[in-house]
């Protein structure tokens, strides 16, 4: 039986060094409140009555998120199109290759003596893998290269390596 102390009398009559005990004769001491025997019950029939409700929700999202993937499925392969606001049917797809759509540019490489904590004059935040990835790291700075290395808060970017794939919104920096 695992107790936690609750007051000091009991704290200080427990033994040992790393896991506190009470003896046998400091147990027989202790008192404790409980509910009655019906109302034990309807404790536990309403935790399992939230219990029940949560494992049905549970379901439900798990089969809306099936529902979700197959629409769109139909969506994308065309199978399922929509209309405008006056029912007409929007235009046909266009089919673009990637670099008319996106600009392509490579990222800056700063070594950590190059970084720092504070933002001095002509100094831009330095956009890192690891500020995707944790709230915990403090924000850098480098000196500001070109203008063509800037992100601007609306800009979309993506990792290629370290975590390729990992895409960036929100963000102003290098």
């Amino acid at each position: 039986i695992l107790l936690g102390f609750k007051n000091k009398e009991s704290e200080k009559s427990a033994i040992g060094s790393s896991q506190k005990a009470l003896t046998m004769i400091e147990l027989n001491k202790l008192s404790f409140i409980f509910p009655s025997i019906l109302e034990q019950t309807k404790i536990a029939s309403f935790l399992t009555a939230v219990d029940d409700k949560l494992t049905q929700l549970k379901k439900k999202k798990s089969l809306l998120e099936e529902y979700k993937k197959g629409v769109m499925q139909k969506i994308f392969s065309q199978e399922l199109r929509f209309k405008d606001d006056n029912g007409e049917d929007f235009p046909e797809w266009e089919e673009k290759k990637i670099k008319e759509i996106f600009k392509f540019r490579q990222g800056v490489q700063c070594g950590i003596e190059n970084q720092y904590l504070e933002k001095g004059d002509n100094m831009q935040r330095f956009i890192r893998i690891i500020d995707l990835t944790s709230t915990n790291e403090p924000i850098r700075y480098i000196n500001s290269p070109d203008i063509e290395h800037h992100i601007m808060l609306d800009d979309l970017f993506m990792v290629r390596y370290g975590t390729p794939c990992l895409v960036g919104y929100g963000y102003e920096g290098i």
